[in-house]
């Protein structure tokens, strides 16, 4: 398996190297409060797998047009085709598209939804409040919660534009590192 999956990516190491990666299928990805209370943010980052499947796509480079691979230190010098190994394929996130990935967390108390926040992993002029940003995100990043409310449970989705034709399945790989769950005192 690629241990991409279970690496964060970011600029600078984490300072305590701990930090939880979240596949998300459904409601399965969530975490639960032993007291209700307000959960302030949380720090959110792509995994290096998510990160190098936007930024890149399924393929990098052909056989008769070798290029460089970024991920190699010295990658300028050893040249070749590369891949996502995502399987059935992953589109390169391009502003052209609107192109997104995003998560979502959405508040419960006592099993009543309290409300949702979004915040984009990825956004190629995808996000409709911030239509000129064309970024990925590659740090931890706080992840405002307060408007979810009083919660004992909160639980993440991911949507992306990239879905495979006639089933809708998401092709972006479906995996988020979460760290830093500050609550209200």
């Amino acid at each position: 398996m690629d241990s991409n999956i279970y690496s964060v990516y970011t600029r600078y190491p984490n300072d305590n190297g701990i930090y939880a990666v979240a596949c998300v299928k459904g409601d399965d990805a969530f975490f639960t409060l032993e007291a209700p209370t307000v959960v302030e943010h949380i720090l959110v980052a792509n995994t290096t797998y998510a990160y190098l499947a936007m930024v890149y796509g399924d393929q990098h480079g052909k056989p008769d047009s070798l290029v460089a691979n970024p991920n190699i230190p010295g990658g300028a010098n050893k040249k070749g085709v590369w891949y996502s190994n995502v399987p059935g394929g992953v589109k390169k996130m391009v502003d052209k598209d609107k192109d997104y990935f995003k998560l979502t967390a959405k508040g419960y108390r006592d099993n009543s939804e309290t409300g949702s926040v979004d915040f984009y992993l990825c956004t190629r002029k995808g996000d409709p409040k911030h239509p000129a940003w064309s970024l990925v995100i590659n740090d931890w990043y706080k992840m405002d919660l307060t408007k979810l409310g009083i919660v004992d449970k909160v639980v993440f989705h991911l949507e992306s534009t990239d879905v495979e034709a006639g089933t809708g399945r998401m092709r972006t790989p479906a995996y988020f590192c979460l760290d830093g769950i500050r609550l209200k005192e």
